[in-house]
């Protein structure tokens, strides 16, 4: 599912990034000429972080290498399910999973990311949004009852 998601949405990735003059940027960039400092930059917030794990700091490798682990994990936890969902399920099960996935985790983005003002208009297009799902798998469920009798 992901893979097809990528392929189909490639060319228009690539055509956008031609036209915004993205491969000229990234050719004349300075972390292509040294990713082992950039990449340890990117992923500890300051620069004394990266210069600890260049320097070969154990506790810097340690923290790398448990987010990267809980990162791969979550990826094929992520990529299993979702293989796993459509195998066993129906496609309208799969779209009342993804209506509730959607739900939590925009409730829980609200509160982790911060910067979010609650507005009655804020408010209510997530409601808006959620009831539209919600209705939109409802019509589904019953159009698939109604084939199944």
């Amino acid at each position: 599912m992901l893979y097809v998601t990528g392929f189909n949405t490639f060319p228009v990735f690539a055509a956008f990034s031609v036209l915004l003059s993205e491969p000229e940027g990234i050719v004349a960039s300075p972390h292509l000429r040294d990713p082992v400092r950039t990449h340890a930059h990117f992923v500890f917030a300051t620069s004394a972080d990266s210069d600890s794990f260049l320097r070969g700091n154990p506790a810097s490798h340690q923290a790398f290498y448990a987010t990267l682990s809980l990162l791969v994990s979550a990826g094929v936890l992520l990529t299993y399910s979702q293989f796993l969902c459509a195998a066993v399920s129906s496609a309208l099960t799969t779209s009342l999973v993804n209506v509730g996935k959607s739900v939590f985790q925009t409730t829980i983005g609200f509160f982790v990311f911060g910067g979010v003002r609650f507005s009655p208009v804020n408010v209510s297009g997530i409601a808006m949004n959620t009831l539209g799902a919600c209705l939109y798998s409802y019509v589904k469920y019953v159009e698939s009852s109604r084939f199944d009798t």
